[in-house]
């Protein structure tokens, strides 16, 4: 936001190279599938509690 709207302090400049390199990481393929790895053993579409992902081997069984 500081850098939006012109505001350019020393620590801005500072800090920038901090951020980018920050964002660049969180952005890599790596945290991606792990973020999309978590999201799917969380999920819950018949909202009985047990995520989907456990409960495969229950339905399989009967």
């Amino acid at each position: 936001m500081a850098v939006f709207f012109d505001y350019k302090p020393d620590i801005i400049y500072k800090f920038m190279p901090l951020g980018i390199n920050l964002g660049s990481s969180m952005l890599s393929a790596g945290v991606i599938g792990a973020v999309l790895a978590l999201a799917k053993s969380i999920v819950d579409v018949n909202h009985n509690g047990i995520p989907d992902d456990f409960e495969k081997d229950d339905n399989k069984k009967g």
